[in-house]
């Protein structure tokens, strides 16, 4: 993709040369350039997943793509090779991989998220996020929903007011400018997710994948 864009730019640039391309077609494809910021991590209650990203556009369009999946054995392992919940043996707990459990997303933590994106849209078992101020975890959830990427009984919605307690693949990207404070250009942010706090014997955490991409054009 990034071989046709060059490709595409230096044919646009040469007929610019020759003038048949004007100052628009430039433009035009300026606005079609994205910028992605992605990775992946293990996280649990004691290691939170956190990723800087600088918002290039005032009001620049913002969109996330994401997926979790089980600790395999050996991270499971060594994040909690010193937890006194195993009480001193070398096995693993039954079973021996869990779950993401109450992920959240936040765009800077410290920073209060914008009154279009604190939840306050939904009402008990709603799924549907559109034209609503759902959080990011709430849309999340509704997209998943829409888009069937359960990994088990994917065409069974789940509760927006659940937690999020399972394996899961987006398709889509979802929309989440209204959740970024301070939208404007030059702008540093840090996106970070976490899940819930242990408790017992249910040592929670997984691992997950996430794309931030930012769209240039800003009107679309």
């Amino acid at each position: 993709m990034k071989l046709l864009k060059y490709i595409f730019l230096s044919i646009i640039i040469t007929n610019y040369a020759l003038g048949a391309v004007s100052e628009q077609d430039f433009i035009d494809l300026a606005k079609k350039t994205r910028s992605i910021f992605s990775g992946q991590a293990s996280i649990d209650a004691s290691n939170a997943l956190n990723s800087s990203f600088e918002t290039l556009l005032t009001n620049q369009k913002v969109y996330l793509q994401i997926s979790a999946s089980k600790l395999n054995s050996s991270v499971y392992t060594l994040i909690n090779s010193d937890s006194s919940s195993l009480t001193g043996k070398s096995t693993l707990i039954t079973p021996p991989v869990i779950n993401v459990y109450d992920l959240n997303i936040k765009i800077d933590p410290s920073v209060s998220m914008p009154s279009q994106c604190d939840g306050s849209g939904i009402v008990g078992a709603d799924t549907d996020c559109t034209g609503k101020n759902c959080t990011i975890t709430q849309r999340v959830v509704s997209q998943c929903n829409a888009d069937d990427c359960w990994e088990s009984s994917p065409t069974t919605d789940r509760s927006l007011t659940a937690l999020v307690s399972e394996p899961f693949k987006m398709s889509s990207e979802v929309e989440i400018t209204s959740c970024i404070p301070n939208n404007i250009a030059g702008q540093k942010h840090e996106l970070e997710m976490t899940v819930a706090n242990e408790s017992s014997n249910l040592l929670r955490g997984g691992s997950v994948q996430y794309s931030l991409i930012l769209q240039n054009d800003v009107s679309i």
